[in-house]
């Protein structure tokens, strides 16, 4: 069976080749007279196949193909690598690295390191660049393109250095790698200012954010790894704030619209409700009271308060009108007095 199926691969080539030479011949279905039984008929092929090969016609199309895909399978097998070093110097560590990605690196003057990396697995080869940049990173180093080459320095000095430089808000296109780079950050809804106070601890320990008040943008220093969970916090609290927030207005029947605002006021104070984003605005024209709060529940209870508070007084004094029929009112009043 194995010899059936080479010699299967031996007619496929010879036919191919054949095709090749003869190009005043079809492409899709023409065979050389001299072609053995097996592809005389039609240039077709049938029975035990090579794996990848289907039933049909034999074209140098579909055996180039067959060919390609066998050797993308061989590559895809050889891609991977195991990295293993054992606190092997950092010249020899960049030695390697760049033997496995043809990439170019610059070693500042004064950054070394003893390197250890164990892999129980295999790695790809498109992820060995990642694995260098982690760990130098874990070192207190980082790489910086310049040109060709990448140059490797501290992390301190890495923003000063010309970073590539990147703009937009596709968090997708934001690659998570310990490479420090510029990202320019559009802030849509909230001030920049607040939304640097809430960034800036959550910044690797070489990053930097610089506000600009002016265009609403944030101007950030970091590892292309931290910018993506910046990009992440940021989708959390850069909203439009009247998309959750819900509105509620009262008008109060027996009270005074500001003198019920400043009691409401006073509970939520009491009940330490002030600072979770209830907002109250009084409108004397109309006698109104406007209540804003991001949350149903307590907008909820505010109301509740606000009928509370507007409830009718009553006092102990009642007015009655008594009609008098056969004296004067004010003498009756006189002795009543």
């Amino acid at each position: 069976m194995q010899k059936l199926q080479k010699m299967k691969i031996i007619l496929i080539a010879l036919t191919c080749l054949l095709f090749t030479i003869g190009n005043a011949f079809s492409e899709e279905a023409l065979v050389p007279p001299n072609t053995p039984d097996l592809a005389k008929e039609g240039g077709k092929i049938s029975g035990n196949l090579p794996p990848g090969l289907s039933e049909g016609a034999i074209t140098p199309r579909r055996v180039k193909e067959f060919l390609s895909k066998s050797s993308d399978k061989k590559e895809s097998k050889d891609n991977f690598i195991i990295l293993n070093f054992d606190n092997a110097a950092l010249k020899d560590v960049i030695n390697t690295i760049g033997s496995i990605t043809n990439e170019n690196f610059i070693l500042s003057p004064g950054v070394d390191a003893r390197i250890t990396i164990h892999s129980a697995k295999k790695i790809p080869v498109s992820e060995v660049m990642s694995v260098f940049e982690s760990v130098l990173e874990v070192n207190g180093m980082s790489l910086v393109r310049s040109g060709l080459f990448f140059k490797i320095v501290s992390a301190a000095s890495a923003k000063q250095k010309p970073l590539e430089v990147r703009t937009g808000d596709d968090r997708n296109s934001i690659l998570d790698i310990d490479r420090p780079v510029t990202q320019i950050i559009s802030v849509k809804y909230v001030p920049v200012a607040e939304v640097s106070a809430v960034l800036t601890p959550m910044l690797s320990q070489f990053g930097s954010i610089i506000p600009n008040t002016r265009n609403n943008l944030l101007i950030v220093n970091d590892l292309s790894s931290s910018i993506v969970r910046l990009f992440k916090i940021l989708r959390e609290i850069d909203v439009n704030a009247f998309q959750n927030t819900r509105m509620s207005l009262f008008k109060p029947k027996y009270s005074d619209v500001q003198s019920l605002s400043n009691e409401l006021t006073e509970v939520l104070n009491a009940l330490r409700l002030t600072g979770d984003g209830i907002a109250l605005i009084p409108i004397e024209r109309i006698n109104s009271l406007v209540v804003f709060s991001s949350s149903p529940t307590l907008l909820k209870t505010v109301e509740g308060w606000m009928r509370k508070l507007d409830e009718e007084v009553m006092t102990g004094q009642n007015v009655f009108i008594y009609p008098v029929q056969n004296v004067e009112a004010a003498s009756i009043a006189t002795v009543l007095n």
